[in-house]
Order: C-alpha cells, then structure tokens, then sequence
C-alpha cells in the first residue's frame, strides 16, 4: 500500500499589514499592470539553489515613490527548466494582472514586495483585495482589511503619507 502525504504549511510572515504600516514600511507604492515574468537562477547559477522571479509591472499610477516608465519586482521562486522552486507566503503575479504593491528597493531599479503577499492587492472593476490564504501572520492585526475599493486605498495611502 501506498500512502502519499500532504502537508500545507503556511508561510509566516511578520505583521501589521495595515495600509498605513504598508505605506510606511514601503519605498513605492504603485497601481500597476503585470507585463510579464521570468525566472532564473540567483547568483551563482544553478550552484545557488535559489531560483527568482522578475515581474514587469507597467505603472498606471504612483501613489508614493519616484515614477518610473517600468517597475521591474523580484520574488522568491519560480521555474527553471524542469526544476519548479515554490516558496510559500510570496506575492504571486499573473500576466495582465492588475495590482496595488508596496515595494522595497533592493538596488536601483530592482524591488521587492513589502512583507510578500501582505503588500500585494489585486484590482479587479475598482476593487482591490489581497489573498492571504497560504500566509499566518505574527502581528498582524484583527482589524486589517484585505478587500477595499481601489479609490480607498488609494486614499488610505495618500492619508498615511500625509501624517
């Protein structure tokens, strides 16, 4: 007999994850299209083990940060070949996906998203929401909302940078 275990295990990952924490803890924050993604291997090549993804995002609106024509985001995991890395509790983008992130600066034209799928919204006909499934978070707060219309977040972010 064969037995085939499965374990979910969430990523935890350090809260609060309220906007305004977001907006803080953030160099950017910016409304953006998914362009396209590529993964590939850290440095070091294969020898590293850790495989990365770059996500292209075209900006439709900054709500803080510099501007830019393009926003290039690194995220842990991805696919290589046939070797599949996935790394609970990062944010996940799809192509043509509409997004809210908050973003750290990694080097100077490269970032990454503040506290993974926490500072990631999806928008979709003026809302945005963020997936929390997959993700226990220390710190976080019974009061942070994961689904918002986008012209409040947008507000709530503007708000945060004025106090």
């Amino acid at each position: 007999m064969n037995l085939a275990l499965l374990y979910l295990i969430a990523a935890t990952l350090r809260g609060p994850a309220d906007v305004a924490t977001l907006t803080y803890a953030s160099d950017a924050v910016v409304h953006a299209r998914v362009l396209h993604s590529k993964s590939a291997w850290g440095a070091g090549g294969p020898a590293s083990g850790v495989i990365y993804t770059r996500v292209t995002l075209a900006p439709i609106e900054w709500f803080k940060g510099r501007a830019r024509p393009e926003v290039i985001v690194r995220v842990p995991g991805g696919a290589v070949g046939e070797i599949d890395q996935t790394v609970q509790g990062v944010a996940k983008f799809s192509e043509n996906e509409e997004v809210v992130v908050f973003l750290r600066q990694l080097a100077p034209s490269l970032f990454g998203v503040e506290r993974w799928a926490l500072g990631k919204f999806s928008v979709s006909k003026g809302a945005a929401s963020r997936d929390r499934s997959g993700v226990s978070c220390v710190g976080c707060r019974a009061n942070e909302e994961d689904a918002l219309s986008l012209s409040d977040l947008r507000s709530r972010v503007r708000g945060s940078l004025r106090q």
